[in-house]
């Protein structure tokens, strides 16, 4: 066992031995090579079943990278236009949209309840016009809008068992915003990236699933990665817990906010070709400028919330101190005001607080993180991630 592969079980295990996860697995590749894959501990509903380096995951929100890379293969290919309405593309999206502002005195419940506390009151919100349309820009870097994470909406329409991204989407067009498109960020978990993914699917003509599959799953030999639960590799595969029985985890449904599961090693893949500015051998699979589009600032000074969705959900002014926002991942811009151990340039998202994958181009370096539960990874990515860039 190498020192590397060592010190992130020692990581993993402290954490175990702690109380606060039930298990881990964390992968490291340098250079192309992996360099470290540990497998510890079990899930957190279910002690009986053990972690191992081939465990298939729900990544739940480390969908939404495989999405924004999808959608900027089309634009750096000029098929698809960032600053273009998105009723463009979806007729329905061209009724004139309104935005909720909180009524005087009203305010929105915690997220996630906290433990004992009864439900309140749903907050009332007034009306005002939208001072313009949502673009493809504003879906792709989480300005939008649209459905905000903990902000509760009686309007938003549920997906049905028989719903796929083309019968969805388009009810969304009547659902108010949260702010005006463009003036914030906030964390859109379930529903801007599944519209990213429908307009993948206008624009290149193929289901999400199949342009997945033939860009990127396919090519890179991500054999244990699909939209959905494979119900043939069910015993590989983190019991769905809370989870079982939503649409987005049967797989005709895909869903670029949270549908992909994949292990370690698959999704390390993935971040491998972002770190190679989508080269794959000898075949450019994504194009550079899409890749450079993805990784760099897209909100400008507007006020990023973090990595950890259980932390800023909601619309209060949450900032991530030294982290930026491109499309579909935060970025490290500066690394002491970050806290982090990750070096400046570096790029990923989160899944419900316990999977994580980094980009870590100074250090020719891509980490993958998966633990079974929510909102109880961070102490756990943080050491690793130290141990992974100490010098």
């Amino acid at each position: 066992m190498s020192n590397l592969s060592s010190e992130i079980r020692n990581a993993i295990q402290s954490r175990i031995d702690a109380g606060e996860i039930a298990g881990g697995i964390a992968l490291v590749a340098r250079h192309g090579e992996i360099e470290a894959l540990e497998a510890l501990g079990t899930d957190d509903g279910d002690r009986n079943f053990t972690l191992e380096t081939d465990t298939i995951f729900h990544v739940m929100s480390m969908s939404k990278p495989v999405a924004t890379a999808s959608a900027s293969i089309l634009v750096a290919e000029g098929k698809l236009s960032l600053d273009s309405p998105v009723s463009e593309y979806i007729p329905q999206f061209a009724k004139p949209r309104q935005v909720r502002v909180l009524k005087p005195g009203h305010s929105l419940p915690s997220f996630p309840p906290r433990p004992g506390e009864a439900p309140g009151p749903m907050p009332e919100f007034d009306l005002v016009p939208a001072e313009r349309a949502i673009t493809v820009r504003d879906l792709m870097t989480m300005t939008s809008g649209l459905q905000t994470l903990g902000v509760p909406d009686p309007n938003y329409p549920p997906i049905t068992p028989d719903d796929t991204l083309e019968s969805w989407v388009p009810k969304l067009a009547d659902l108010p915003l949260d702010f005006q498109p463009g003036t914030r960020w906030h964390y859109s978990n379930t529903t801007g990236y599944d519209i990213i993914g429908r307009l993948v699917e206008i624009v290149s003509g193929k289901s999400f699933g199949d342009y997945v599959r033939e860009r990127f799953t396919d090519p890179l030999g991500m054999s244990d990665t699909q939209f959905g639960r494979d119900p043939a590799k069910v015993e590989r595969s983190l019991p769905l817990g809370m989870f079982a029985g939503l649409p987005i985890t049967v797989g005709h449904y895909h869903s670029g906010s949270g549908g992909l599961f994949s292990t370690a090693s698959d999704y390390a893949k993935f971040a491998q070709l972002l770190l190679d500015k989508g080269r794959h051998g000898s075949e450019q699979l994504i194009p550079a400028a899409a890749v450079e589009m993805m990784s760099r600032n897209q909100i400008g000074n507007v006020i990023f919330g973090g990595l950890n969705p259980m932390q800023y959900a909601g619309l209060g002014d949450h900032s991530a101190p030294g982290l930026r926002f491109g499309f579909g991942v935060g970025i490290v811009v500066d690394q002491e005001a970050s806290g982090l151990a990750l070096p400046n340039g570096s790029y990923g998202w989160d899944g419900i607080g316990t999977r994580r994958f980094w980009v870590i181009p100074e250090r020719d370096t891509v980490l993958v993180m998966l633990m079974p539960g929510i909102a109880v990874g961070d102490n756990t990515h943080r050491a690793i991630e130290a141990v992974v860039c100490k010098s």
